[in-house]
């Protein structure tokens, strides 16, 4: 799994990519992969100090993308929000 999560910390942002691998008994069961991916976000969200914005998770299977999960923080300010998703707009790094 892919995960891209973008989060605030101390009034900056800040993107971060991991590649986590998650495990099932059946392969073939998407609502057992589904959960088991869930999990391991809800872990890494409940585990951080920073304010998760939101971010997607794209799982894959024997290197085909077989699910893509979005989430957000329904709690967050819409302003930082926006600010974010115009950073990726620019198509460069930048640090702020």
């Amino acid at each position: 799994m892919h995960i891209m999560i973008a989060e605030k910390d101390e009034g900056k942002f800040e993107s971060s990519e991991y590649k986590v691998i998650c495990w099932v008994k059946n392969p073939n069961d998407l609502e057992e992969i589904e959960s088991s991916a869930n999990n391991v976000i809800s872990k890494h969200i409940e585990n951080t100090d920073r304010e998760i914005l939101f971010g997607n998770a794209n799982i894959l299977l024997s290197g085909k993308e077989i699910v893509t999960i979005g989430f957000k923080n329904s709690h967050a300010d819409p302003e930082d929000m926006n600010e974010v998703l115009d950073l990726f707009e620019l198509k460069e790094e930048i640090i702020h």
